[in-house]
């Protein structure tokens, strides 16, 4: 793919969140992208396989999205800054009855 669509396409992709929604819409969209650049019209009845058999492509943004947020999650635990310590932290103390207060501070225990 052109290296303008390969990375104004995957800008961001580290935070975002993949449903089954969203993967299919990425898969249309990369096939979309194949069909422009090979100049494949949807009249011409071709079938994704036939596309990807002439451009000589395998679908690879789902893997990409994946292994970069694999990889940004990786520097996060590796950091050992606060950010780990966020992912990691458990809200200690126990609830007490009725409405809860609105409180923004909260307690950090390491177990």
């Amino acid at each position: 793919m052109g290296t303008y669509v390969w990375s104004i396409h995957l800008h961001g992709c580290q935070c975002w969140t993949l449903t089954k929604d969203t993967e299919q819409r990425l898969e249309a969209v990369e096939m979309w992208f194949i069909r422009r650049i090979m100049k494949v019209s949807w009249t011409k009845r071709k079938t994704t396989a036939e596309v990807m058999d002439m451009a000589g492509y395998k679908r690879s943004l789902l893997n990409t999205i994946r292994e970069r947020r694999l990889k940004i999650f990786g520097h996060i635990i590796s950091s050992g800054g606060l950010e780990e310590l966020l992912w990691r932290a458990k809200i200690c103390g126990n609830k007490s009855r009725g409405r809860q207060r609105t409180n923004l501070c909260f307690l950090i225990c390491d177990e």
